[in-house]
């Protein structure tokens, strides 16, 4: 009986083994921030950002499902950020919640992303980690991605809502 028990304790251990995740919590990245220094309107993007600016075909400003509006803008160093404008966490308005490198492949981009939970210790604040983004453009309106690890909703998508007609928005800038 107790080799039984033995066999079944073990057996619980390992099988737990594969489906715990170790969270490793951060309070600020390279990748994003919880500085709420940006724009939290989409008036308030498109002059900051997008004024007068030939678009890559990822840049403008997104409805990310279940989420809220936020921006996808170009940086110096070639890599684009995804500022949060208007979202189910309004603290973090106006942050910069990812990072998003091209690929080789043709409108397929890999990223880093903040991930958020409630801060157990502060109602009113949030604890984060970071996690891999993997992102595909289906045509110049429609962007679907998924998140590695800690996201509640792992696969998502994404709609441009501005530009309205991206090609007529560029043909001013050839």
């Amino acid at each position: 009986m107790r080799k039984f028990l033995l066999f079944i304790l073990i057996g619980i251990l390992f099988s737990n083994i594969g489906f715990t995740q170790d969270i490793e919590y951060e309070t600020s990245s390279k990748f994003w921030n919880s500085k709420t220094n940006g724009p939290k309107t989409i008036d308030g993007a498109i002059k900051r950002f997008f004024k007068n600016n030939k678009l890559d075909p990822i840049e403008g400003i997104w409805l990310d499902a279940g989420y809220g509006w936020f921006a996808i803008k170009k940086n110096k160093e070639g890599s684009y950020k995804k500022w949060q404008i208007k979202s189910t966490s309004p603290a973090l308005d106006g942050s910069v919640e990812a990072t998003i490198f091209k690929t080789n492949e043709k409108y397929i981009y890999n990223g880093k992303i903040r991930i958020e939970w409630p801060d157990p210790n502060d109602d009113n604040w949030f604890v984060f980690a970071t996690s891999d983004l993997h992102l595909k453009m289906y045509d110049i309106d429609h962007i679907e991605y998924n998140v590695e690890r800690y996201s509640a909703l792992p696969e998502s998508y994404m709609i441009r809502i501005w530009p309205i007609d991206f090609e007529s928005y560029n043909k001013e800038f050839y």
